[in-house]
């Protein structure tokens, strides 16, 4: 397959090359992916800043993960051990069952709590 890119070089206006420079210094890249983003795609790079409030919300929703996660491993560590020993009851079976279905509320809670976060 060919190389379908071609070089070129350019001068700009030196406030309209200092606009590019400062997109790419923002975005994190070189100014050459944003000025073959501007030539390809017809239209300037747009950087945004994330809304402090879905950081906050995207935050959260890691700490419930992690605090489920952490509780499904201690079920699953437990259930273990007792089967183990033979020791599994039927009323500890209805225990864990029921820290289960908090769980699942938990992730539901995290769910709605993430499509708030990231409406898109």
């Amino acid at each position: 397959m060919e190389n379908l890119s071609k070089p070129y070089a350019l001068r700009l206006p030196i406030e309209v090359a200092e606009r590019y420079e400062n997109l790419a210094t923002t975005a994190g890249t070189k100014i050459s992916t944003v000025m073959r983003n501007v030539l390809t795609y017809g239209k300037d790079v747009v950087i945004t800043q994330p809304d402090p409030k879905r950081q906050e919300d995207r935050a959260r929703v890691m700490r419930i993960l992690s605090n489920a996660g952490n509780n499904l491993n201690q079920i699953a560590r437990h259930l273990n051990i007792l089967s183990k020993q033979g020791d599994l009851r039927y009323s500890e079976a209805v225990h864990y069952l029921y820290l289960l279905e908090n769980i699942e509320a938990q992730f539901n809670v995290t769910l709605q709590i993430y499509n708030h976060a990231d409406p898109g």
